[in-house]
């Protein structure tokens, strides 16, 4: 047997924080799926790096047109940012970086540098002004397509942006796929989990590496 569950918050369920399921649906929170972390990079206002701890965005296209999608709550400095720089980097980390990877929250003040202060260390992108972290292995340099709100009335909002370079270290460049993925050693966060039957929280927010062991081919 199959329970269905429709968009609509069963009344069990209740907001593990303040806010949760206005900027986002309680369906994360049944599904509960890993997905890979990385960190968004823009520029405030007086140019210091600004990040934001992020899960990878969407990637698609074809040809020379390859794009990444990223949603961004509406209140938050990325938001702002992309709005007025229209660029962006996209920074994936390793499970080595989980302690700088919250410390991007802590750190998040208007004009500081919240790279530097989390314990990353900015990095010069070749195409956008946006800086990249040194320490990640592959970087994402993005230039603004189109965005628009996710739905109207939606406190998150949708970016689309042409990658217009991929910055790969030398250390992996030549890597097979699954000596790059031990290299990468690629983090996964999930989201917090609830029965939605009973409500009870089964677990919060984790943060999952990527085991050598756990990689097996199709």
């Amino acid at each position: 047997m199959k329970h269905l569950f429709r968009p609509e918050k069963p009344e069990a369920v209740k907001e593990v924080w303040p806010g949760q399921f206005t900027e986002s649906s309680w369906l994360q929170s049944l599904l509960a799926l890993p997905r890979p972390l990385a960190v968004i990079t823009t520029r405030k206002e007086n140019g210091a790096p600004n990040a934001c701890p992020d899960d990878v965005p969407l990637l698609v296209g074809g040809g020379t047109e390859y794009s990444s999608l990223i949603a961004a709550a509406i209140r938050g400095h990325t938001y702002a940012n992309i709005l007025r720089e229209r660029e962006w980097c996209i920074n994936l980390i390793s499970s080595s970086m989980e302690s700088e990877w919250r410390k991007t929250i802590q750190y998040n003040g208007t004009d500081n540098d919240e790279l530097s202060d989390a314990g990353f260390t900015p990095e010069q992108a070749e195409t956008v002004g946006a800086p990249r972290i040194g320490e990640c292995l592959i970087n994402l340099e993005c230039r603004l397509g189109w965005d628009r709100p996710l739905y109207d009335g939606s406190t998150t909002h949708l970016f689309c942006g042409r990658v217009t370079a991929v910055a790969v270290h030398d250390s992996i460049v030549s890597h097979g796929l699954e000596e790059r993925l031990r290299a990468l050693d690629l983090p996964y966060g999930v989201q917090d989990q609830i029965n939605p039957i009973t409500g009870q929280v089964l677990n919060r927010f984790t943060l999952l590496g990527m085991r050598p062991d756990a990689l097996h081919p199709y």
